[in-house]
């Protein structure tokens, strides 16, 4: 297995209303990208605070995705 991408702690986040899988790809040590695939759209975040308000998800950071 590759030790340097996995699902994260949050493991999805909702686009309309599917579920879609989010991964981790862990470099250079301590850096972290976490991105998502939805349609023929790639959504990239550099941290869980893009996704989420207290812990409620932002529906306007995957808003680019239902366009």
């Amino acid at each position: 297995s590759d030790s340097q991408l996995s699902k994260t702690e949050i493991s999805s986040i909702k686009i309309n209303s599917e579920t879609v899988p989010v991964y981790q790809l862990r470099y250079n040590g301590n850096n972290a990208l976490m991105f998502a695939t939805y349609q023929d759209k790639m959504l990239v975040f550099s941290s869980t605070d893009m996704l989420f308000k207290d812990d409620q998800q932002d529906t306007e950071a995957t808003a680019i995705a239902s366009d």
